[in-house]
């Protein structure tokens, strides 16, 4: 199974409006609706998408902002044996999510991940995936931050604000 991390972009006011288990359910929802489109999801990749994003970029913001950027939306409790039990998930405003797709428009990611390979393959070494980095995964990679520019400059162009979730 591995690890999922979803985006989904929803109109501003709900960050507001609902509690995060309610935006975590929305995310989750596999169908679109009236007020958001489906949602986009990466597996066992998003850690070596942020890698790719902030070391080709390191001294821009931005690229915090697609993976692990926003707010830390938290419902739940501390719990003194297992830590955080709950909702944890991330929000970006629709100002960060323009910000966000300006410079997802703007970088060569699939340059980004071809000049950084062998980077990219101590570092899924470093974190102890099961699977070697490959060709093939060089390539999902690229694909899947391609898929990330076109979402977030759709929801850039719609003014929506977009929440995220890793879900393991």
């Amino acid at each position: 199974m591995g690890i999922s991390y979803s985006w989904r972009h929803v109109p501003g006011d709900w960050l507001d409006s609902k509690s995060p288990r309610e935006l975590r359910d929305v995310l989750r929802m596999r169908e679109a609706d009236a007020a958001v489109p489906p949602a986009i999801s990466v597996q066992n990749s998003c850690s070596l998408m942020h890698y790719t994003l902030t070391t080709a970029a390191p001294d821009n913001p931005a690229a915090e902002l697609p993976l692990f950027g926003g707010t830390l939306l938290r419902e739940g409790e501390e719990h003194p044996e297992y830590g955080f039990v709950g909702v944890e998930l991330f929000a970006l405003v629709p100002d960060d999510v323009r910000t966000a797709a300006d410079f997802l428009g703007r970088a060569p990611l699939e340059r980004w991940v071809l000049d950084r390979r062998p980077l990219l393959r101590e570092r899924a070494q470093e974190l102890l995936f099961s699977t070697e980095f490959n060709e093939d995964w060089a390539e999902y990679l690229a694909e899947s931050l391609l898929e990330l520019r076109a979402y977030f400059q759709e929801a850039a162009r719609d003014g929506h604000a977009v929440i995220s979730y890793q879900d393991a």
